[in-house]
């Protein structure tokens, strides 16, 4: 550790995970101790924390749960000849043919959250909220695939899902009952090709974010779970090292299988509480199904 800067520890609650990690800063940065939403001067000068799994795991559990759906919007041989031929006209000079694909199928993506929006409004079901993942990529493998989507809404009905996708198919799932989402955020997170400043995701604006505080480190300090607190992941401690731990607190179910997805292939609850602004998914009119080429 370098004289002059002092250790933080941030940390960051979403639902009822909880993140704690230790970042060296000036002396000059005030800890922020109440809790607020969003980021934190501190958090600016993180690095390997700030990876993008873990900003999904968090907004994933910060808004979704249990009987919450994940769908995977897929194209048929007609679906994808739509998207090769946008692909082609619109393809730049230095464009691989790929990055051009997966550009077409985001944005046929952000066409489909629409249309479910619009008929989410008519069904007076108001404040979308969503998480899309548009990849291309088999995330075991690292093989090329054709280009689909991973979508995670609230718990809207399989058909009313499906009606608004018409470029093939739509395999349907529901997350499973377990204490953290992160696992799922890692393995949808395999699935997506790096591209130089493009997003890994997209997600409405109105997904509620974590509570975040900060406070200076005690000398020599081990971060640890909360009393009663399950810890599910942390980096092995050493002096002058970054630190950081995950840890679920009491009061969430947990599910025992399928951790590496999270899902669970049957069952709904009840609506989840409704939080934020409504995103600007919808219009008086329906979105043309030309619309995105």
């Amino acid at each position: 550790m370098e004289r002059g800067v002092k250790c933080m520890v941030i940390r960051r609650r979403s639902g009822n995970v909880v993140e704690e990690s230790t970042v060296y800063v000036d002396p000059n940065v005030k800890p922020r101790r109440n809790k607020r939403k969003g980021a934190t001067t501190a958090e600016k000068q993180e690095g390997n924390e700030n990876s993008c799994a873990r900003r999904l795991g968090r907004a994933i559990n910060c808004n979704f749960s249990f009987g919450d759906l994940w769908t995977t919007p897929k194209y048929d041989d007609e679906g994808y000849a739509r998207l090769t031929a946008w692909a082609e006209e619109h393809r730049g000079a230095e464009q691989s043919m790929e990055d051009a694909l997966i550009e077409a199928a985001e944005r046929e993506g952000q066409n489909y959250m629409r249309r479910v929006a619009w008929l989410l409004k008519k069904k007076g079901v108001q404040n979308f909220r969503y998480i899309l993942i548009t990849t291309d990529m088999d995330g075991k493998t690292g093989e090329p695939v054709r280009p689909h989507h991973h979508l995670i809404a609230p718990r809207i009905s399989f058909e009313e899902a499906a009606k608004c996708w018409t470029l093939g198919t739509v395999d349907y799932q529901t997350l499973k009952q377990q204490d953290d989402y992160t696992p799922l955020a890692v393995y949808l997170m395999r699935q997506v090709r790096r591209r130089p400043d493009a997003k890994k995701y997209t997600c409405s604006r109105n997904l509620k974010k974590p509570l975040v505080n900060e406070r200076w480190a005690k000398p020599g300090e081990v971060l640890k779970p909360d009393r009663g607190g399950k810890l599910v992941d942390c980096n092995e401690w050493q002096p002058g090292r970054p630190q950081y731990i995950r840890f679920v607190k009491q009061g969430r179910a947990s599910g025992a299988e399928d951790l590496d997805q999270g899902v669970s292939r049957h069952g709904k609850v009840g609506a989840c509480a409704p939080a934020g602004a409504c995103d600007k998914n919808s219009s008086g009119a329906p979105p043309g199904e030309g619309a995105g080429r």
